[in-house]
């Protein structure tokens, strides 16, 4: 858009951002526009910029292009490999240390060296993950079906006391209506049109 109105805009260059800074996308406002070139324009993003450009740019071994998050693996993901290895569905915890421990921690544990309840022997990638694992752990474990059934309880409760509240409701709306419609009668009976 921007080149369309200056001809001195490479449009190949992305990083012109103190030009392209006042032609914002249909879709944005200018000043929205104008916080994300400021962004856009510091030392920092320019480098992550840069790294990512090259990165998309360099090829695997198998000569498709790389992606950014070759690395990463998604949840499902996870989950769904962790549940063929074990042979059954994994629950939080699992997935959470699969995820948080170091890598020899990691084998110990598939292994059955260790357990996850002993915290002294589990060695964690960072110690927010650790922090974090301990707070998990210091709630009290509920019996699963036993909350279920108990919030379905209160759900019912709640939906009866509403029903309830609609039915009154729904009376007392049906008694006024009658008694306009009484009054509307009584109206009909007296009234008389004017005369001319």
């Amino acid at each position: 858009m921007a080149s369309h109105v200056r001809e001195d805009i490479d449009p190949n260059n992305y990083l012109q951002f103190d030009i392209i800074r006042d032609y914002p996308p249909h879709s944005m406002s200018l000043e929205v526009w104008r916080g994300l070139c400021r962004r856009w324009n510091t030392p920092g993003w320019l480098n992550k910029s840069m790294s990512g450009s090259r990165n998309r740019r360099s090829a695997d071994i198998s000569g498709k292009s790389s992606r950014h998050t070759s690395g990463s693996m998604g949840y499902a993901k996870r989950r769904a490999r962790m549940k063929r290895k074990m042979n059954e569905e994994p629950n939080f915890k699992q997935i959470f240390l699969e995820t948080h421990l170091t890598k020899e921690c990691k084998q110990k544990l598939w292994d059955g060296d260790i357990d996850i309840y002993n915290l002294k022997e589990l060695t964690f990638c960072t110690k927010r993950a650790e922090k974090v694992y301990r707070i998990y752990c210091s709630y009290r474990m509920v019996d699963l079906e036993a909350w279920v059934e108990e919030e379905r309880n209160l759900i019912v409760s709640r939906l009866e006391e509403e029903r309830d509240l609609l039915a009154t409701r729904l009376d007392e709306e049906r008694n006024a209506r009658e008694e306009l419609q009484k009054q509307y009668q009584e109206f009909m009976k007296n009234w008389r049109p004017p005369s001319n």
